[in-house]
């Protein structure tokens, strides 16, 4: 491991290898406020990694938006380089017992395949603490990573047989507060980049990603609607209509999400009757 304090992007990827190759889990959490640059830094550690694999580095293949998507790619194939933008959309505390489940069974997979998966999410707590202890890496991007340059802050997972948190939260939380976070366990250095030498490539890359960004969320949308037909939603709506109002511009907006006809839907929802009142949102 490298002993000083600033660490290069390829020095990075050589422990996120070493460490998949000792199968122990290849996830990476980048997180920093919005727009800072935590996608922009995962392109440039996913193509080294593509590099130093031997594969192609294709960012259209590599980045997910789709949760679906990504756990069947995980799941069936070996060796690969994920990238999940605006992970905590599918990945946060708030999920039902099912989707935890579900999540840590991928992360296992993500192990067993020889796997390595860059989360982009703002803030690394609003994960579950399961999903927290099952990352090895968590960067964090303190100065806007673009045009190949920035700085991000480094810290790896505890290894304890009794800590129950193996982040150190509330230690680390008054090591930042007094300036002292090269005192925390977990901290490893900074990712500091100055003079990335291809320039050229990330603003093409940038360009290039906004374009995939906006094709695959659209994808996310039809994903989220599989298994629920047009008439199931008329009568999941009719049901709850008696107790509140939902304003035309909402229901504008669901016609628009299962390709129904609005006016059609209008009719086929108001043409169950009600006496009982409504309630505004």
């Amino acid at each position: 491991m490298n002993n000083d304090q600033y660490w290069t992007v390829d020095e990075v990827n050589e422990q996120l290898e070493l460490q998949v190759g000792n199968k122990v889990d290849g996830v990476c959490a980048v997180c920093g406020e919005e727009g800072i640059g935590k996608s922009a830094l995962t392109r440039v550690l996913a193509r080294k990694n593509c590099i130093k694999r031997g594969v192609p580095f294709d960012l259209e293949k590599i980045t997910y938006y789709s949760k679906k998507k990504l756990m069947d790619d995980i799941d069936s194939t070996r060796k690969g380089i994920f990238i999940y933008d605006e992970a905590i959309d599918s990945f946060s505390r708030d999920w039902n017992k099912k989707e935890q489940k579900a999540f840590i069974k991928m992360l296992k997979t993500i192990r067993a395949n020889n796997h390595i998966m860059f989360m982009n999410i703002p803030i690394f707590w609003e994960l579950d603490k399961g999903a927290r202890n099952r990352c090895q890496w968590y960067i964090y991007v303190d100065k806007r990573f673009s045009t190949g340059s920035g700085r991000a802050v480094i810290y790896q997972k505890e290894k304890s047989a009794w800590n129950t948190d193996l982040w150190n939260q509330r230690e680390n939380l008054k090591y930042e507060r007094k300036g002292r976070m090269t005192h925390s366990k977990n901290f490893r250095g900074w990712l500091h980049i100055e003079d990335y030498s291809d320039k050229q490539w990330f603003v093409e890359m940038e360009a290039k990603a906004d374009e995939i960004k906006e094709a695959k969320k659209a994808e996310v949308y039809k994903d989220d609607t599989i298994g629920i037909t047009p008439t199931q939603v008329v009568t999941i709506l009719n049901k709850i209509r008696p107790y509140i109002e939902i304003p035309h511009g909402h229901l504008r907006r669901v016609a628009e999400l299962f390709d129904i006809h609005y006016s059609t839907f209008k009719d086929q929802l108001y043409l169950q009757k009600t006496t009982s009142p409504l309630k505004k949102l």
